[in-house]
């Protein structure tokens, strides 16, 4: 049997389009081909790995060592610069199918970056007034790389109350931050000094329902880092957005969670301090929050209140797709694992768990009504990207949980 090399192929460290592709390829017998383990998105197949035989017939074809890695430098080296011209092609997620504002027009921007520019009571009358979505360069701001901020203001009236609402605000080049009322609700990519692109990723972020002012005027603020070529917030749609009655959680989760590297069992309990955990979007792959190639246990964690029109009754927690296993626990006690033995060793490498959607009963009486929900996921990734990395995650009545699956594959 020939020898094998695995090579990686990041888009995210050659900024390599690969939204696109076939499958990978790995030699099956001493002739044919068969396909490899690939990331399913949406209708796109995210290319991550191929595995070449040093050798394959001698009477067909031949690479050696050497070749392999000038390939692949050279995909390298062509991914690397960001297309100029036109915005970039990132996959776009599924919206929730109720489109409730369009965002799309003039904003306030400013270059620069100062932490009040964040809050709804700053005064940003004087702030220059450009087009969105759209290269800062275009409007005037050539050559400009660094901080710059954009501010937009909305009538909360024209919300519904009790509904969860997402904000979209297409590709964002390179980094972002992003404020509703002063409240940070999302972040993709990496401010200095850990710069981070996301040049390519659609940004679609939670708004939680306390930070909405239903009867006033609202304040959303986007503060951007863009450390080389072109910069913004570069293509839409841009939105605020809800599901429709039947396609929307009881209560979504999605959002800002906790995250730490390693494996420690007493990290599922409640009294854990905050020493060690870092903020991460939820749902993301690890190479987005910079762990690039990865491999090993994670842990996340999420504090929540029900608001006061859900009891503690019947639910089931949702946490999507998750890669490779997990084992969640809901205010310290295990309520559903996938991957894992009873011991919590995890079982032989599998091609199937990072495929399934998790669904987990939550046993009667656990959910606390008048205290914080804490949810602990320990996570173990034993090859190619890793974490929670697609929803819906949060919590839905056992009565509504075979009309919401059938609802979301609609």
């Amino acid at each position: 049997m020939s020898e094998q090399v695995v090579i990686r192929l990041s888009s995210r460290i050659c900024k390599a389009r690969w939204e696109t592709c076939p499958a990978m390829l790995q030699p099956s017998g001493q002739h044919g081909y068969k396909a490899g383990k690939v990331r399913n998105s949406g209708d796109c197949l995210r290319k991550r790995a191929i595995v070449f035989p040093y050798s394959i017939h001698r009477k067909r074809f031949y690479l050696d060592k050497m070749r392999i890695w000038t390939i692949i430098l050279a995909i390298c080296l062509l991914g690397m610069a960001k297309p100029l011209g036109d915005a970039p092609e990132g996959h776009i997620p599924k919206l929730p199918d109720q489109k409730l504002l369009d965002l799309s027009g003039y904003w306030r921007f400013s270059i620069g970056d100062r932490t009040e520019w964040a809050l709804p009571e700053y005064d940003d009358r004087n702030w220059e007034q450009i087009r969105v979505p759209g290269y800062w360069e275009d409007a005037g701001f050539n050559g400009y790389d660094g901080y710059a901020w954009y501010r937009k203001q909305f009538n909360g009236k024209i919300l519904p109350k009790g509904q969860d609402l997402f904000l979209a605000l297409g590709m964002i080049d390179d980094a972002d931050e992003v404020f509703v009322n002063g409240h940070l609700v999302g972040f993709s990519g990496g401010m200095p000094p850990h710069v981070q692109t996301a040049y390519n990723k659609f940004r679609l972020y939670r708004i939680p329902r306390e930070f909405i002012r239903y009867d006033q005027v609202n304040t959303i603020a986007v503060r951007v880092y863009d450390f080389h070529l072109q910069g913004g917030i570069v293509k839409g749609p841009l939105g605020i957005y809800a599901h429709s009655p039947g396609k929307s959680l009881d209560m979504d989760l999605s959002g800002i969670w906790e995250f730490r590297l390693g494996d420690n069992l007493e990290w599922c309990e409640d009294n854990q301090g905050s020493w060690g955990w870092k903020s991460v979007m939820v749902p993301n792959y690890w190479a987005e929050i910079g762990l690039n190639d990865y491999d090993g246990f994670g842990w996340y964690r999420l504090a929540f209140e029900l608001p006061e029109d859900m009891d503690a009754e019947s639910y089931f927690l949702l946490m999507g797709k998750i890669d490779d296993y997990d084992q969640v626990y809901l205010n310290g006690s295990l309520i559903g694992s996938t991957g894992f033995h009873a011991n919590g060793e995890p079982i032989a490498p599998s091609d199937w768990a990072y495929t399934q959607m998790r669904t987990y009963q939550v046993p009667a009486g656990l959910l606390r009504t008048n205290a914080p929900n804490v949810i602990h996921v320990r996570v173990y990734d034993f090859t190619i990207d890793g974490g929670i990395y697609e929803g819906p995650i949060g919590l839905i009545r056992s009565n509504q949980l075979s009309s919401f699956w059938r609802n979301y594959y609609r």
